[in-house]
């Protein structure tokens, strides 16, 4: 991302009240948070104390973003009525400063401040989310087995146990913060059906860039992944040689690209295709780079499965799951199965 998020891309924020907290020989003021992305609104309570502690730490990783705090006032001060109400709207800009400011928000201190690595959410709308998915109506497929049911060109769905997908999944009300394709290899590297598949890798982008990572390597580390799931993507070209050389041709001028996300490139992702030359990757000043969904919509953009009425930029991860609303807008006889969810090596990925 960016240095400066968008103000329509940022978590908004406000304090609007206070309270006396502590012992009563010393008790100290306590300020509410008021946090909202979209339809989602969640309240902390920091006092200042707590404040300070985040500036201190933010202050040599972001700069002057953190900058422009409020000085501290020791004992009864710190607690008068004109204090208290000075300092609501001061630490009030000093937030929203820094919740506009991408390189703080991928810091975890900043996200436990704001209630985000914490889970303190109003209306238990968090905690539904962090149920696992029942009912999926498919039963569970092993990894080493994914080379009988998952063919190149097929999605795979991650939910990662860490602190920033965590709140991508919050801003963006998905189960799902990362994606991949599903890309068979023969026994001298080159892209195939799964009937020749010698192994199975997924195609993602991540801050290495566009690459090719073994499943089964990937998985390997359970523990870093809540949940996994496979799509299943029916198209004319699934499993045909055709399909492949479609993907392989693909594959070669997307691998190497660098990750790029910015808030920029999310907003421009929602207006028409034509702004942003959804073409050829050769060639393109917009595809020099991907992150992972907007990866995913190109490729299926590419080879004729995905309409291009919304641009790459504009998927996230939560476009290709079965909970998206609308469904992905498949095109050319193409469909989608069910989520059909991923056991890896060893301890049940989901665990």
């Amino acid at each position: 991302m960016g240095a400066a998020p968008s103000h329509e891309a940022a978590l908004g924020c406000s304090l609007n009240s206070t309270r006396l907290s502590g012992p009563s020989r010393r008790p100290f003021v306590e300020y509410c948070v008021q946090l909202e992305r979209a339809d989602l609104t969640w309240v902390v309570w920091r006092r200042y104390a707590e404040f300070a502690a985040l500036q201190k730490a933010l202050k040599p990783l972001v700069g002057e973003a953190a900058s422009a705090f409020p000085p501290k006032l020791g004992g009864r001060h710190g607690r008068s009525p004109r204090i208290v109400l000075a300092r609501i709207s001061a630490l009030e800009l000093w937030l929203r400063r820094l919740l506009r400011t991408d390189l703080a928000l991928r810091q975890l201190c900043l996200l436990e401040f704001v209630g985000i690595a914490g889970k303190e959410f109003c209306g238990g709308r968090v905690a539904a989310m962090e149920l696992r998915r029942a009912n999926r109506g498919t039963p569970p497929v092993r990894v080493e087995k994914l080379r009988a049911v998952a063919e190149t060109g097929d999605l795979l769905l991650f939910k990662t146990r860490a602190a920033a997908p965590e709140l991508q999944r919050v801003l963006t009300g998905s189960e799902w913060d990362h994606v991949g394709m599903v890309v068979h290899t023969d026994g001298t590297g080159h892209v195939c059906t799964a009937r020749e598949s010698h192994r199975v890798h997924v195609l993602h982008a991540v801050s290495d860039g566009c690459s090719l990572c073994e499943v089964e390597r990937l998985l390997s580390c359970s523990s870093d992944y809540e949940e996994i799931a496979l799509r299943q993507v029916h198209w004319a070209g699934r499993g045909s040689q055709c399909g492949v050389c479609l993907i392989a041709k693909w594959c070669s001028e997307v691998i190497g690209k660098p990750y790029d996300l910015t808030i920029s490139k999310l907003i421009l992702g929602q207006t028409n295709k034509s702004s942003l030359h959804c073409g050829s990757v050769e060639g393109s000043p917009d595809t020099a780079g991907f992150f992972c969904s907007e990866l995913l919509a190109h490729a299926y953009q590419q080879i004729g499965v995905l309409s291009r009425e919304r641009a790459a930029p504009g998927y996230w991860p939560k476009h290709f799951g079965r909970a998206a609303s609308p469904p992905l807008a498949l095109i050319n006889g193409a469909s989608i199965s069910d989520e059909i969810p991923i056991e890896g090596p060893g301890p049940q990925a989901g665990t």
